[in-house]
């Protein structure tokens, strides 16, 4: 099977408690620290649990609020910001059905996360684990200044950090440099957090001015059994994953 037809396959099939905890924004920081203690990866975080007014008042100049189980349901904070606004926006979020195609996501509580921005253009790396073993590492390239995840370059490396001829769609594919201590460590934490699994991404920031890595997010249903990368590593892909 390619590797879209398993992620479609573990959508509708596997219900893996464990998903319920990576898959939410408040949880997955108790799983990272379990496993990674003082590891600093969420160091950007400000606030998550379930309060709303606590969410609110954690917001500050260049950051981030989000919703705990929702998908692009964010609201960037630069300069200023109105909070009545940001209220609306949060009522407008939770009366929005909750039912999702993604099995765990039915299961996690509405809480909210508020973070520092990393980086107004920020790199996203996401790590594709397969058997605990860290084989892809997608470097990305957003763009949040206008208030917006704004996708602008994407480029596919191997285990040993070696360019593919694999671009996303019709996204540019440069050439990321990075520190060389940056590929052991971004290697060790995400075979480490992915270890029990078969599959499993792991996405997260570098930034760039501080040579600092902070978790983005725990990802076990990718593209929703999608993809945009050639056919060829989809079909690669799907051989890494045995089940």
């Amino acid at each position: 099977m390619k590797f879209t037809e398993k992620i479609l396959h573990r959508m509708a099939n596997d219900h893996d408690p464990r998903f319920i905890i990576v898959i939410d924004k408040i949880l997955v920081r108790y799983y990272t620290e379990k496993l990674l203690p003082g590891s600093g990866l969420f160091d950007h975080r400000l606030y998550d649990g379930y309060d709303r007014t606590a969410a609110l008042d954690a917001i500050e100049k260049n950051s981030v609020i989000k919703i705990s189980n929702g998908w692009h349901q964010y609201r960037f904070v630069f300069d200023t910001w109105d909070r009545e606004k940001i209220n609306a926006a949060i009522d407008g979020w939770l009366k929005r059905p909750m039912k999702y195609q993604e099995w765990a996501y039915n299961f996690t509580r509405t809480g909210f996360t508020v973070e520092k921005i990393i980086e107004p253009v920020n790199t996203v790396i996401k790590v594709f684990c397969f058997h605990g073993k860290a084989w892809y590492f997608s470097f990305q390239t957003y763009d949040i200044s206008k208030g917006n995840v704004d996708g602008t370059a994407a480029t596919l490396y191997d285990q040993n950090f070696k360019k593919l001829n694999a671009p996303w769609g019709i996204r540019p594919d440069p050439e990321y440099s990075h520190p060389q201590h940056m590929e052991k460590r971004i290697r060790e934490i995400s075979e480490i957090l992915a270890r029990d699994f078969d599959h499993m991404r792991v996405d997260l920031f570098y930034n760039y001015s501080e040579d600092k890595i902070y978790m983005s997010e725990i990802v076990p249903y990718t593209g929703r059994g999608t993809t945009a990368y050639p056919e060829w590593v989809n079909v690669e892909m799907g051989n890494r994953w045995r089940n």
